[in-house]
């Protein structure tokens, strides 16, 4: 009773709650033991997300009051649009009401039209630390602690033939050329693959070194960044994850080319920051070069080729059934090999128009948000600290979204949500500001 009154009060609270023992990805093991030990766990924890999202649609109105930015506004139109277009195209498929609902779920578009409802509201931005803090303790104690064995996803996962009954020992080193993903170091936490666990170890890290290098002077805010990362790194090197990592490494680098307010590109102390930059970074990528040719994989790596075969099945697939997709339920040949790139992954089941429009969702309004970032930091019309972050998630979810669909549908659509809210906040207090300074003006 509890949680629905939080689903009732606060949806994006009742969000977190979902993706912390709710989630069928972000919390599987979780999900798992909490199924065995409580009667009719999913169906109440389904049951408050869907109650949070009904709650979350009748703000929207308020929402887009709030906000003039074209970004917010066309990303929640089309996050409702395609989700009528995935509820609509189930029901048609014969999947009933509760399983189209279902489909709509793990699509992860509730989970960003939820936690845009936040927008505005200084508390949920520290929220969304306090869920990745959680998260990434609780997998660095499973990872560490043997007592919490059972909520190992890989357990649950051998039940279904799906990955070996137990992992390898604790991994603290640098992968190299020779390191295999697939190998021994492979660690799922309570997630139910080692993808998950990777980009929730990222996530972690940018959020870390955004409050480190652009956040606030304060040695507490620091030390607890420091800290973020400590454990992100810890979590990715039992992951080995190649796209967020990646993604966390080009956050850095852009983040160093942002000239300040004022300050031109070919102004003395923007190259002068610049060169050191280059020569910190150099050091470091020779130091790592093993680890780059872990990231940079040939084509013949296992994990391309499935990719490759995923994306000529999604092709396959969307060409056959272009208007409604083959659905939710289609067996992917051969061994199930799905595509992997999200707008094709949209396409190949719920039609071509549905992969068109998350792509311009994710695709088109996540690159014009980074260059939008990046002019608004320079202008010190966004602050450091929400450019850079904002840029970082936008990345991480890019290269999720590119190479692994969306992994984790809270984590997902989360991060979508808060990068596009720290970027366009500034839009939704400009009526604010413009009329405190015709005040000041006025005096």
């Amino acid at each position: 009773m509890l949680l629905f009154i939080f689903a009732l009060v606060s949806p994006p609270l009742a969000l977190m709650i979902y993706g912390l023992i709710g989630s069928d990805s972000d919390a599987f093991a979780v999900t798992k033991l909490l199924g065995i030990l409580v009667t009719n766990h999913k169906f109440v924890t389904r049951g408050i997300f869907l109650l949070a999202f009904i709650i979350s649609l009748f703000c929207l109105r308020k929402v887009l009051k709030r906000t003039s930015s074209r970004v917010i506004k066309g990303s929640l139109i089309i996050a409702l649009a395609l989700s009528v277009l995935i509820v609509s195209n189930s029901i048609i498929k014969g999947m009933g009401l509760t399983k189209s609902l279902s489909v709509l779920v793990y699509s992860g578009l509730p989970v960003f039209i939820i936690w845009l409802s936040t927008i505005g509201s200084k508390n949920y931005r520290k929220m969304f630390y306090v869920f990745i803090t959680i998260n990434i303790i609780f997998a660095s104690s499973v990872l560490w602690i043997p007592f919490l064995e059972p909520l190992n996803g890989r357990i649950y996962q051998s039940l279904s033939y799906i990955a070996n009954s137990a992992d390898g020992d604790i991994n603290y080193s640098l992968p190299s050329s020779e390191t295999k993903k697939e190998g021994a170091i492979s660690h799922y936490a309570q997630y139910h693959n080692p993808n998950a666990l990777g980009f929730y170890a990222c996530v972690a890290i940018i959020g870390g070194l955004a409050l480190v290098l652009k956040g606030e002077k304060s040695n507490i805010s620091k030390l607890f960044g420091i800290v973020l990362c400590i454990l992100g790194i810890f979590s990715w090197l039992n992951s080995l994850t190649r796209g967020p990592a990646l993604a966390v490494f080009i956050s850095y680098l852009l983040w160093s080319f942002v000239p300040a307010q004022n300050e031109s590109l070919k102004s003395k102390r923007f190259i002068r920051r610049i060169v050191i930059t280059i020569l910190i970074t150099l050091p470091i990528m020779v130091t790592i070069s093993g680890m780059f040719k872990y990231l940079f994989v040939s084509s013949d790596n296992i994990s391309v080729i499935s990719r490759l075969e995923g994306y000529r099945n999604g092709y396959e697939a969307m060409m056959s059934y272009p208007l409604f997709g083959v659905g939710a339920d289609w067996e992917w040949p051969p061994n199930g090999s799905n595509p992997h790139f999200l707008p094709l992954s949209f396409a190949a089941q719920n039609g071509i128009l549905s992969g068109i429009l998350i792509l311009i969702l994710v695709f088109v309004f996540g690159f014009y948000s980074i260059a939008h970032a990046f002019s608004s930091w320079q202008r010190s019309i966004i602050s450091p600290f929400n450019g850079a972050l904002g840029i970082g998630l936008i990345l991480v979810v890019l290269s999720i979204a590119f190479t692994n669909n969306i992994t984790v549908i809270v984590l997902f659509g989360m991060c979508l949500a808060e990068a596009y809210i720290r970027i366009f906040n500034h839009a939704t207090n400009r009526n604010k500001v413009t009329n405190k300074r015709l005040q000041d003006i006025s005096k």
